[in-house]
């Protein structure tokens, strides 16, 4: 289960991997900065934003709170307004004016804010209307001003809820609220309204004593319900208040209004029941609406210091989370700034040691100041750096030398050819480069082994050193290749004599133990020469090349021999590159064309049931149309073709026309139904990979039947690589197609390998052929290979006939298969049938 959570970790955390790993330390810090910060600023922001609505809410109920003050002075003077119009000995002067002026003031301010203007207006006319009853009857005014208060007091409850007053979270201010917005505007209302109804009675303004009765057991009740309450809010207040001085002060005053008000209620309650309402005493009332007004006084002024300490405390609470945030920021930053840079520095140095390193300097060392992961860094790539350089010093000491055969490598050979340079400019001396390649070398490394192949190199360095001048700089460059650089030559003979001495001694045959057994290896060299001059401008690069021009053309010319470079070289040079730009050309755009050479048969054979004279298939042989240069035969393309890997399109283009012909041949030309098609194979094209996917291609677009293809391979082929050889043999097989030996009796060791090859024909060399009735060896090498042949099942094919006399020889040594210009030369498909020689027919073979 713990496995399998880890690899469900490490699969959702690959994206966020794969996106970090792509930013530099400065972008990773950065990122997860921003992913640190910004949840921490928003935040912070959050806080702050949640107490700066605070701040908004409160300071709403502040200014509810102003607006609230002035109704209730307006609400006092207006209950004054109301006694001192009913009652004698109770004129004291009220100017609502000035109350009015005030409360629009407040109004005006904050019209935007509370939104009661309307309201506002609607009180403002009932309270004019009030104070313009003077002279009127007191029951008249008396019910104006009434009319005025109880609006005055809807008005709180408005503002009240439009101020959030009403709504504040607090307990101690929101029981104030609740007391200045409706029990002690209504206790001093009420209050004065008792001893208006008394002064009223009294004067006989009211001529219902039942309803005066009625109306002051509503007023008890009002009394002594708000006295309850406000009693019960002074508690509250009393519990929940964090600042002394309005405790104290709610106190005082809860204490003064509850005692005016009990004897309040108890003398009303008494003049009720005894129906002695002037009995009344009227400066209770005013008692207690004198202890109302003080202890609205009181709360005013005690709920505007808690709003203002919230207010306040929000701040502080803002400010506060802005320090604490900024200093978290500068602390974050500090820390990262930090990170980056205690890793930065010896990420830095670890660069600068690798540059270094890169750079070849393998003396310094990673130095860091850290115990973390980057230490360890540090500790491996030193100790890397120690083991390298180690290794380099070790190498240093073989990067001159060859390891096999201890002589100077190509590096030394640039070097000394610089030097040898600059001397034969100083000195007017000759310079000769001997370029040395050995034949037959991979024979040797595929028959005998590797190890005898090494053996055969350290042999040739040992000779090479004892035939060369102790001036002489002898080098192994690469492979078989070897160099000597001679300087201070009198002429180019010296040069040639010491090319043909190495040639000479190389060719010497040479003794190897392979298996516990001594055995012979014969090989060759072919030394190319390049000389310099004082006055030549050539580089050391520019005399190997021509070296190495040199020794290609010995081998071309027959090997184990010396050449010297010229400019005809050059010339051929650039010829091969160009013919090897036109062949890409003429691949693609179908400027090669395939001729077709009979294969006849010449005579009846115990073997065979043929028709004398008659032609059994054809060679496919390939020509070049060039646009400039006209007909081309092969001899003056395959060479570069196969340098060049050219081969492989091309040969697979001949195969496939071939195989067209011959299937168009067998099905549309009479007697032709058994027809057989020759096709030659290169060694590159044997060894390709697609070498059977092609002819099985092939053979399967042409529907050509597979025993009617003849594949033509050369022993070099074959015993190049004989065990893939044997693979690739064995897949022709399986495919049906049919394989011919090619140029037999001029390969290495053609008997040994002769019996695990998979061959149906041989076809004799024309280098044999030509001998016949003149060289008696010449006859017996082709007696021996038909002999061979009969004996092993296999077909043979004489190549290069060209006289009668080679025919009636053939017939004599049992080969009746022949081809040749005799025959008849290699034509085009629709001139292939045109034989003009009567000797030759057209007809059918069971071959």
């Amino acid at each position: 289960m713990g496995a399998r959570a880890l690899a469900l970790l490490a699969v959702l955390l690959r994206p966020a991997s794969a996106l970090i790993g792509r930013l530099r330390y400065a972008q990773k810090f950065l990122v997860v900065a921003l992913v640190l910060l910004v949840p921490l600023g928003f935040t912070a922001n959050a806080y702050v934003s949640v107490q700066r609505l605070q701040i908004s809410s409160t300071t709403r109920e502040q200014h509810g709170l102003q607006y609230l003050r002035s109704l209730i002075m307006l609400t006092g003077d207006i209950v004054q307004a109301r006694r001192s119009a009913v009652s004698k000995g109770h004129q004291y002067p009220v100017d609502l004016h000035s109350d009015i002026a005030r409360v629009d003031k407040i109004d005006q301010r904050l019209r935007g804010v509370l939104d009661v203007s309307r309201e506002w207006g609607a009180v403002r006319r009932l309270v004019l209307a009030a104070v313009d009853t003077e002279g009127q009857p007191k029951l008249v005014r008396f019910r104006a001003y009434q009319a005025a208060c109880d609006a005055v007091l809807a008005l709180m409850a408005t503002l009240g809820d439009r101020s959030s007053l009403i709504h504040d979270p607090d307990l101690d201010s929101r029981y104030l609220a609740e007391a200045l917005q409706y029990w002690l505007p209504s206790l001093c209302d009420v209050s004065g309204r008792i001893a208006d109804l008394m002064e009223l009675a009294e004067s006989d303004q009211v001529s219902d004593d039942l309803e005066v009765f009625i109306e002051l057991g509503k007023y008890y009740g009002i009394v002594s319900n708000t006295r309850q309450l406000i009693a019960h809010a002074a508690d509250a207040v009393v519990v929940a208040a964090t600042d002394r001085r309005t405790l104290l002060a709610v106190q005082e005053q809860s204490r003064q209004l509850n005692a005016v008000t009990a004897t309040l209620g108890d003398r009303l309650d008494s003049a009720v029941k005894h129906r002695a309402l002037r009995e009344f005493p009227s400066h209770s009332a005013d008692a207690v609406r004198v202890a109302a007004n003080n202890f609205a006084s009181v709360a005013v002024s005690g709920l505007d210091r808690l709003l203002q300490a919230r207010i306040e405390q929000s701040m502080l609470h803002i400010r506060q989370i802005e320090i604490w945030t900024g200093l978290g920021a500068l602390l974050a930053v500090y820390l990262f700034a930090g990170f980056y840079v205690s890793v930065a520095s010896p990420v830095k140095s670890i660069v600068g040691v690798l540059r270094a390193v890169a750079a070849g300097d393998l003396t310094r060392r990673v130095s860091v100041n850290t115990r973390d992961e980057l230490s360890f860094v540090a500790t491996v790539l030193n100790e890397t750096i120690a083991t390298t350089q180690t290794a380099t010093e070790r190498l240093a000491l073989q990067a001159t030398r060859d390891t096999l055969t201890a002589l100077p490598n190509r590096a030394v050979v640039i070097d000394r050819l610089e030097h040898a340079l600059a001397r034969t400019r100083r000195t007017g001396s000759l310079l000769a480069v001997l370029f040395i390649d050995l034949d037959r070398f991979k024979l040797v490394n595929d028959s005998l082994g590797h190890d005898a192949g090494d053996a055969v190199l350290c042999t040739v360095a040992g000779r090479l050193s004892a035939v060369t001048r102790n001036s002489d700089t002898l080098a192994r460059l690469a492979g078989d290749e070897f160099v000597v650089i001679s300087e201070d030559l009198w002429d180019t003979d010296d040069a040639i004599a010491a090319a043909e001495r190495i040639v000479a001694t190389i060719s010497e045959p040479i003794e190897v133990m392979v298996n516990g057994s001594r055995r012979e290896a014969a090989i060759g060299a072919s030394v190319g020469i390049a000389f310099a001059e004082a006055e030549a401008v050539v580089s050391p690069s520019d005399l190997l090349r021509d070296a190495d021009i040199a020794m290609y053309r010995a081998k071309q010319r027959g090997r184990s021999r010396v050449d010297i470079f010229d400019d005809s070289l050059s010339a051929a040079i650039e010829r091969r590159l160009q013919t090897q730009h036109d062949l890409r050309r003429a691949i693609d755009s179908a400027e090669l064309v395939v001729y077709y050479q009979p294969i006849v048969e010449t005579v009846s054979s115990s073997l065979v049931e043929t028709v004398s004279g008659s032609i059994v298939g054809f060679e496919a042989l390939v020509r070049w149309q060039h646009p400039t240069r006209g007909l081309l035969a092969p001899g003056d393309f395959i060479e570069t073709a196969e340098e060049s890997g050219l081969i492989i399109p091309l040969g697979a283009n001949v195969l496939l026309e071939a195989c067209r012909q011959a299937a168009d041949w067998r099905a549309n030309r009479p007697g032709c139904e058994r027809l057989r098609i020759s096709v030659n194979v290169s060694a590159a094209q044997f060894g390709h990979p697609t070498f059977i996917p092609t002819v099985a291609a092939a053979l399967e677009s042409t529907g050509l039947d597979p025993g009617a293809l003849w594949l033509e391979i050369t022993e070099t082929s074959v015993l190049a690589d004989i065990r893939a050889a044997t693979v690739t043999l064995d897949a022709l097989r399986d495919l049906g197609v049919h394989l011919a030996l090619d140029d037999f009796g001029t390969g290495y060791s053609s008997l040994t390998h002769l019996r695990q090859f998979p061959v149906q024909v041989l076809k004799i060399d024309r280098s044999f052929v030509s001998g016949l009735g003149q060289n008696r060896e010449d006859s017996a090498i082709v007696e021996m290979i038909v002999s061979l042949a009969k004996s092993l099942g296999i077909l043979v094919i004489a190549e290069g006939v060209e006289t009668k006399t080679h025919i009636d020889e053939l017939r004599e040594l049992g080969c009746t298969t022949c081809q040749g210009y005799y025959l008849g030369r290699p034509m085009p498909a629709d001139a292939a049938w045109q034989v003009g020689d009567s000797r030759v027919s057209p007809g059918t073979t069971t071959w």
